[in-house]
């Protein structure tokens, strides 16, 4: 037993559907770095960094996808060679919506410095192998702002059908474990976080799950 973590480990059941929210278009990463930099305080370098990440997986995608170029209003999931995945960046931001909701003082700086989630990539699997592309596509119409004011346009989405699960571990320290892992928010992110859902479309409630989750160290 490790006397500086615990460890949890999470299982993933997705209910219908989840929807990627990834963006093809490089030239959209930059906003999405620039919401999160602003959301979480980075500092210009941090923004830079996180862009540059951002780029790299895009980059690795794009190589996995085989695709020539890039499609503007498109969401994507993350894959290399072996199948599609999820990153911690994206489970942590989950964490963070769950403890927000339920008014957890100082959540965000505990689990950007006191909590670790494993793997660093976490596949989607579907009876028991690892998804490689994804079952189709989903189109909403949106609302965007021109020059020239609001117009109408669509979002195409990549979504996965279930049959679909996926498992990662969290590891927290002993001391944020004790703030934000009790047994009662446990059950609360089982509940809560299975029906607030996986990347997008959350406010449609795709990417709800049936979620597992014990305590192993």
């Amino acid at each position: 037993m490790s006397e500086v973590y615990k460890v949890y480990e999470v299982k993933c059941k997705i209910r219908r559907r989840i929807v990627a929210n990834f963006p093809e278009d490089p030239e959209a990463l930059k906003w999405v770095a620039k919401k999160e930099a602003r959301e979480e305080k980075m500092s210009k370098e941090q923004e830079e960094a996180l862009k540059q990440e951002l780029l790299a997986l895009h980059a690795e995608t794009m190589e996995a996808m085989e695709e020539e170029a890039p499609t503007s209003q498109r969401n994507i999931f993350l894959r290399d060679e072996k199948g599609i995945y999820m990153t911690p960046r994206q489970i942590k931001g989950w964490l963070k919506e769950i403890f927000r909701m339920i008014g957890v003082r100082g959540y965000r700086e505990m689990i950007n410095h006191g909590v670790f989630v494993e793997p660093d990539k976490i596949y989607f699997m579907r009876n028991g192998s690892v998804i490689k592309k994804a079952d189709g596509e989903v189109v909403n119409p949106i609302t965007v702002i021109t020059p020239k004011g609001q117009r109408s346009s669509v979002k195409v989405s990549e979504v996965i059908n279930a049959p679909c699960e996926f498992s990662f571990r969290i590891k927290a320290f002993k001391k944020v474990a004790d703030k934000l892992f009790t047994k009662e928010n446990l059950e609360i992110i089982k509940q809560l976080g299975g029906d607030i859902g996986f990347l997008g479309d959350r406010s449609l409630q795709e990417g709800q799950a049936d979620i597992e989750i014990e305590e192993v160290q």
